[in-house]
């Protein structure tokens, strides 16, 4: 028989064996490029800032679509939660107190294309591997959906936003090359562009971000310890069961 106690323990080590891999570690990741493209400035390069996006109706021009790059190169491991961080700057910078809400959309760059690794200092609209002359701008079969969300202007300028779902989950853990790209649009049609602080804002803003928390794989020899640990435990209980 086990004794009571050395029983309790060797169950303790064996199930800490199974909890093991289930840690996590969160990761902030700074964004590596930012940038916009914009309809009638098709060869200009826009990387200030601000990353600015515009949904306008009727083909003004002035539509423009932001891009995003992350290295994720760091992260090794299954991500089990993921959060991208947009400081905004101005929901709407040309109409104070608009009270609708603005809808945007999230797309992933599919992996492979060459804007998956764009330069936030040439990228322009003709140069885009994704951008075509559709409403939004985009070849949509180049990308992945990762969501919408909504801002209110005033309400939510100045704030950090937090996104996050089970797409952009499944996106970045399907990314095998360590590069990650966004699309950032906006489907509310406005004459006032949406502006988020870039990574070469001076004006105070945080630049955007991605947060990722990653499993924490043990290493071979931490999971050799625990092991011998709970086999010396269950033969000390045999041996001391027999004894007695």
């Amino acid at each position: 028989m086990f004794k009571p106690g050395v029983l309790r323990a060797a169950i303790v080590l064996l199930v800490s064996l199974f909890w093991l891999p289930l840690s996590a570690s969160a990761v902030v990741l700074d964004v590596a490029a930012d940038a916009y493209i914009q309809r009638d400035a098709a060869n200009s390069p826009h990387n200030g800032g601000n990353v600015a996006v515009k949904g306008e109706s009727g083909r003004s021009g002035k539509e423009r679509v932001g891009f995003l790059r992350f290295d994720t190169l760091t992260v090794t491991n299954e991500i089990l939660d993921a959060k991208l961080l947009l400081n905004i700057n101005e929901v709407d910078n040309n109409t104070t107190n608009n009270p609708n809400p603005f809808t945007f959309r999230l797309r992933g760059i599919n992996e492979g294309q060459a804007d998956e690794t764009f330069d936030d200092a040439t990228l322009t609209k003709n140069s885009s591997s994704i951008a075509d002359d559709s409403d939004n701008m985009l070849n949509e079969s180049l990308t992945t959906a990762l969501g919408d969300f909504q801002l209110r202007d005033t309400v939510d300028d100045g704030t950090t936003f937090e996104f996050s779902s089970t797409a952009l989950l499944d996106f970045l853990n399907a990314d095998t090359n360590g590069n990650v790209a966004f699309t950032l649009e906006r489907i509310t049609s406005d004459t006032g562009a949406s502006t988020f602080f870039a990574r070469e804002s001076t004006t105070g803003g945080s630049q955007l971000s991605l947060t990722v928390e990653s499993a924490v794989i043990p290493e071979p020899s931490t999971v050799l310890i625990w092991s011998l640990l709970a086999v010396l435990g269950i033969t000390a209980g045999w041996y001391r069961g027999r004894k007695g």
